[in-house]
């Protein structure tokens, strides 16, 4: 090593040594020093000069006695050049001195942004105190104004008033200062690390650097940055009353978010009430995205009404009810017609929530225990206005009452079917949840209400152009990433309950803002010609740039005039490099052709898929249940009606309970057996690890779902995003509840094709295009369900989650199912896999099913054959009867050949070949032929048949049947297939087999009456 004390140079042992190497750690003389400088390992070291030099001694690596030249940043500790090659050499390591240089820019940025922050919120502290100030001035100047004109009667509430103003004002400016003191002092610890880090900038030694600024940093991730309290508010309402009436002559003083309209239940004299007085009341909150206007005009003060309102929704009319309760009945009716009154006005104008104690049951059950003729009066009003209630239509869980003492149903929120489409959560809560003196239940729901749930969505919008990213734009990425994730993972950490909806919301708003920075966009231009390249390109600027010119002075024309022949000229040059461009672009496309189709034929049609010109992707107008929809939110409208419509059975009685309970069973078992794991899944919480390899296999370029993320997103995020997504997956495990927007899909309707009308929704099949994040998650659940066992009760679970909230509505699907496997047999299989989770593989419960259905069937026939007396006449004549000529070409159809000998079994006309008629002398091929088409003993018949089609039918039916000779009409008659489109082919296969039927009985009667 080299020894800073000796003064003399290291190399000769002889001249003093002035000059120290960095690199090498050692003096130099002047000789020494160009020697070395001159060699090709070393002529970039750099050298301190100076007679009085005093070199920092460096730090070694202790195990092998090397200069530290390189950083590990995996395992973030400084490494030698021996320490890469045996213990790093996987490793992402760089010099010490980049290292540290990168460290140094972000202990900065940290700083600059902590301290940014800082200074942000104690503006808004400031600017906050000086408003919330200002609101409490203008508050006390108006309460001074109203005292002055009433001095006499009201100077104590006066200073009451102005008492409880200041002293409020007092507390919160103080919790404010508070705060805002804590942000300061984090502030100053900020600047005391600021200036600690401008201490560094003469440090020399890289590793000491490095050090020290790893110790700042740490010290500044330990400044707490508290979060900016709710700003207190205070209003005044001033109020206008009579003289006499001191209490009202005031407003009131209100200091939280909420309002409230209210109505005191107004008892008559002499009234003896037992509970105190009654009344209703509704709480919303002030910071709602809706204008709300009490509606004043309801006659009763057992009712209360608001109306929430915007520009985008329209109007939502909500009113609470507290019906009577006495034995009156002329009271209750009373009190109901007016409910009534105001929900047949308002339900014109929006859709209507009517919410309270409505003392009467809408349940049979509860019949016994409650006034009958009250629930009668009810469920004419519900009746009446379609309304779905609790315990009906709209499924709830235990308990199933709200009225403690009998244990009925007396307290509804009622909605109609557009709000019941909207109603995500519906609970009474049980005795001892929340606090309350009250013998009746808390009722809870949700309704998520969005303002246009239907929307088109723009696929030309701009979208990052992942593919074209550099590794620089990653890194950008990753680094705009960073600190707003881990902000939002500390934000999971710190509290036990989290609302997954608005965490996932602000994840997404972060991938979509740092890729906004940092990734450059693309979108589809649909007008963009493909030959067009970068000399097209700049032939055209040019272009464009000469003709601007010649517009600039006057368009002047000829060619004596320097702005036009200029423009001409590069307009020349422009189409002949546009033509240029073109006819390579086409000759590209021929030589991709031919070698294609030399080399692979699936890749040569995918070539020319792509060359081919693309239809529209805009959909015509829909005509649906008799409304024309021809705008794209209309057309998006009756698209969601219709397959919502679809998937909704028509029967909802039919299913069986004994195997609904037995599901339940199966249900609730696995449920016990998953819960050991403490989380609901097995194998405890998602690992990092897991998400990481999943995240991995994810697809480039594939569709985003409704949030518009991207695979790309979640692949090039880094561990940021990786910790990120586990600790949103294991919330949602946790809580058992995924989040509203993955819920969400967009729906692509893809036209069936052929000759189907494009005005009809049934000729469309939708494609639901989900969220990527929703993808992934699932496959974490995928991959750790991976045992046979697990991953099929785990289908029965989920398949009776979903049966429990649509009960009404899906059980009938099941059933059939359930019958189809008892009609063959097949039931103990379903038995055996609900007892024990053991079920065939695919290839064999298609065998079995296979072999079952074939025996049940072949013993179905015996059975049939054996009780039919017409069998053994059918077989001889199917066995004797020869075939001609005529039927050979209808070998193929076996619908054909059946209704031949079908039409044989009906009558026993033999079918003499070449024969002529005895009714009309005319010949022959073929009896029946001729009997229901030619002949004129069954020309009646036949015309009455000819009539049904020109009336039933289209004129393109009838024409096409005039066509055909007798021969080949005889053979639609019997079931072949036809060109027209449009019709309905079940009715005319029934009017042909009828007529067919008609005509050879009649020929059969006719010829039997001239033989007798």
């Amino acid at each position: 090593m080299a020894q800073a004390a000796s003064k003399t140079c290291e190399i000769c042992v002889s001249s003093p040594g002035h000059n120290y190497c960095e690199q090498c750690d050692q003096l130099f003389c002047d000789g020494c020093k160009i020697s070395h400088l001159r060699t090709k390992m070393t002529k970039n070291h750099t050298f301190l000069s100076g007679p009085n030099i005093n070199p920092e001694v460096k730090q070694y690596c202790k195990e092998h006695d090397e200069n530290f030249i390189y950083y590990c940043k995996e395992c973030n500790s400084s490494i030698c050049k021996i320490c890469v090659i045996k213990k790093h050499k996987s490793h992402d390591f760089a010099e010490i001195k980049e290292s540290t240089e990168g460290i140094k820019n972000e202990v900065k940025m940290v700083i600059d942004m902590k301290m940014r922050n800082l200074q942000s919120k104690i503006a808004d502290i400031n600017q906050g105190t000086h408003t919330y100030q200002a609101d409490v001035q203008k508050v006390i100047q108006a309460i001074k104004e109203e005292g002055r004109h009433l001095k006499e009667m009201i100077d104590k509430k006066v200073e009451g008033l102005i008492n409880t103003v200041k002293e409020k004002d007092r507390r919160n400016v103080q919790t404010l200062q508070s705060v805002g003191n804590e942000l300061k002092t984090a502030l100053d610890k900020a600047k005391e690390q600021q200036k600690f880090y401008q201490d560094t900038q003469g440090i020399k030694d890289t590793t000491k650097l490095l050090q020290k600024l790893k110790q700042i940093k740490s010290q500044i991730d330990q400044i707490e940055e508290m979060k900016i309290p709710i700003m207190p508010s205070v209003k005044y309402a001033k109020k206008t009353v009579a003289e006499g009436e001191i209490g009202k002559l005031f407003g009131e003083l209100t200091f939280g978010g909420y309002n409230c309209i209210s109505k005191a239940d107004a008892l008559p004299i002499g009234y003896n009430a037992y509970h105190g007085k009654g009344g209703i009341a509704i709480l919303y909150k002030t910071s709602l995205q809706f204008s709300v206007n009490e509606i004043s005009d309801i006659n009763s003060s057992r009712i209360a009404g608001i109306e929430l309102k915007n520009q985008s929704y329209g109007s939502l009319f909500i009113f609470g009810a507290y019906l009577p309760s006495d034995d009156s009945i002329e009271n209750y009716k009373s009190e109901l017609n007016i409910l009534d009154n105001l929900y047949t006005y308002y339900s014109v104008y929006g859709n209507c929530i009517i919410a309270g104690d409505l003392n009467a049951s809408c349940l049979d059950k509860d019949r016994p225990m409650s006034n009958d003729y009250k629930s009668k009066e009810l469920l004419k009003f519900v009746s009446r206005h379609h309304l779905l209630y609790a315990g009906g239509e709209i499924q709830i869980k235990v308990p199933n009452y709200s009225y403690i003492t009998k244990q009925t149903m007396l307290d509804y929120i009622l909605c109609n079917e557009s709000m019941y489409r909207k109603l995500r959560y519906y609970e009474i809560l049980d005795e001892g949840e929340i606090s309350s003196t009250s013998d009746h239940l808390p009722v809870v729901a949700e309704f998520v209400i969005d303002s246009n749930p239907h929307r088109v969505m723009n696929s030309c919008d701009k979208l990052p152009a992942w593919h074209k990213v550099s590794d620089a734009q990653i890194n950008e990425y990753k680094k705009l990433l960073n600190d707003p994730v881990d902000m939002l993972i500390d934000k999971m950490r710190s509290f036990s309950y989290v609302d997954i909806d608005a965490i996932n919301d602000e994840f997404v708003n972060i991938l979509h803002t740092a890729a906004d920075i940092a990734i450059p966009k693309c979108g589809f231009n649909p007008h963009t010609k493909p030959y067009w390249n970068a000399d097209v390109k700049r032939a055209h600027d040019n272009e464009r740039s000469k003709r601007r010119c010649w517009v600039l002075e006057g368009r002047p024309r000829g060619m004596h005039f320097d702005s036009y022949r200029m423009y001409k000229r590069a307009k020349s040059e422009f189409r002949r490099v546009q033509q240029v461009a073109n006819e390579q672009y086409i000759q590209s496309c021929y030589d991709d052709l031919n070698e294609t189709a030399e080399c692979d034929v699936r890749l040569f049609w995918k070539q020319i898929k792509r060359f081919k010109g693309r239809s529209s992707k805009v959909y015509p107008e829909i005509v649906y249940e008799n409304k024309v929809c021809n705008t794209p939110e209309s057309v998006a409208n009756c698209f969601a009606e219709y397959f919502h419509d679809i998937y909704q059975p028509k029967d909802e009685n039919n299913f069986d309970n004994d195997f609904k309970c037995s599901i339940e069973s199966t249900y609730n078992e696995i449920i016990k057996t998953c819960g050991v794991e403490g989380e609901y899944l097995p194998g405890g919480l998602i690992t990092e690890k897991e998400v990481t390899e999943l995240i991995g296999q994810l697809k480039y370029r594939k569709a985003a779902g409704h949030d518009r993320v991207q695979n790309e997103h979640l692949r090039h995020g880094g561990i940021s995003v990786v910790k990120c997504v586990t600790a949103i997956f294991n919330i949602i495990v946790k809580q058992g509840r995924i989040p509203q927007n993955w819920k969400l899909g967009l729906l692509v309707p893809i036209f069936k094709g052929g000759t189907k009308c494009k005005t009809s929704p049934d000729n469309y099949r939708p494609v639901s295009l989900l969220s990527c994040v929703l993808k992934l998650f699932e496959s974490v659940i995928k991959a750790r369900l991976n045992g046979k066992f697990l991953t099929k009760k785990l289908f029965l679970v989920r398949l009776y989650s979903y049966f429990i909230d649509t009960e009404r509505k899906h059980y009938g699907f099941i059933q059939e199912i359930m019958d189809i496997l008892y009609k063959y047999y097949l039931h103990e299989y379903v038995i055996i896999f609900m007892r024990d989770g053991v079920f065939p593989t695919k290839q064999s419960w298609k065998i079995i099913v296979n072999n079952t259905v074939d025996k049940v069937q072949s013993d179905e026939w015996t059975r049939r054959i054996q009780s039919d007396n017409n069998f053994s006449r059918f077989r001889n004549i199917h066995l004797s009867v020869k075939v001609p000529d005529f039927w050979k070409c209808a070998r193929s159809s076996r619908e054909i050949i059946n209704a031949y000998f079908i039409t044989k079994l009906l009558t026993d006309i033999p079918n003499n070949t070449g024969s002529t008629c005895e009714l009309c002398d005319r010949p022959f091929l073929d009896v029946y032929v001729h009997a229901c088409c030619s002949c004129c003993g069954t020309q009646s018949i036949r015309d009455a048949w000819w009539d049904f089609i020109i009336e039933r039918f289209p004129l393109q039916l009838f024409v096409e049947l005039y066509s055909y000779d007798d021969e080949h009409l005889y053979c639609i008659l019997l079931g072949k297939h036809i060109t027209t489109v449009n019709i309905d082919t079940d009715s005319f296969l029934s009017l042909c087999h009828v007529h067919v039927a008609l005509c050879v009985a009649e020929y059969s009667r006719v010829t039997r009456r001239m033989i007798q």
